[in-house]
């Protein structure tokens, strides 16, 4: 199982941190249009994503994402499994149908890579626009060297006040579907 350190925040307006992205990027952006389709899961959570390129019709890349992670407003550990899918529509139908359907998370990403982290700068459909850093960890990583190196990244940004936020953008959205206006 692959496992990274992450943190998510919330954040009024992207212009000022895509500046600062591209200044301590090795590499970046690469803009994706992403879909993710949520599903129950006994344990964690369950999506699958389809990627397109701007501009174009068709999914470019789709994988089915399970993953835990703990719900809290502060970097944590998640520990992911990701398959490659060939006939995202066909599994988006049989999951759909054994599991139930879930929020759909629209969103346009802009990635940055700096060494072995990735910054997401995401606008969510409905929701606004975050900034979502990954550090990815190899097996001999101890967690506290990733907690280290997003806080880097983080105060590089000029997001170490942001808002955090403690769960999925599709947890986010649930709850604003359920709240009454």
């Amino acid at each position: 199982m692959a496992r990274n350190v992450e943190l998510k925040v919330a954040v009024p307006s992207l212009e000022q941190i895509r500046q600062r992205a591209r200044e301590i990027a090795d590499s970046g952006p690469f803009v994706l249009e992403q879909v993710d389709f949520f599903f129950s899961a006994n344990s964690g959570r369950l999506k699958l994503r389809c990627e397109k390129q701007p501009g174009r019709e068709t999914p470019a890349k789709a994988e089915l994402i399970a993953y835990q992670r703990s719900d809290e407003a502060e970097s944590r550990v998640s520990d992911y499994e990701r398959c490659e899918i060939t006939d995202p529509e066909c599994l988006r139908r049989a999951l759909s149908k054994s599991l139930g359907d879930g929020p759909i998370v629209r969103k346009s990403r802009e990635l940055y890579l700096v060494k072995r982290a990735r910054i997401h700068l995401d606008t969510v459909e409905s929701l606004g626009t975050f900034v979502e850093i990954e550090v990815v960890m190899q097996e001999q990583d101890g967690e506290e060297q990733g907690h280290l190196e997003l806080h880097q990244h983080l105060e590089a940004l000029g997001l170490l006040n942001a808002e955090m936020i403690d769960v999925a953008y599709a947890d986010l959205l649930f709850a604003k579907l359920e709240s009454p206006s």
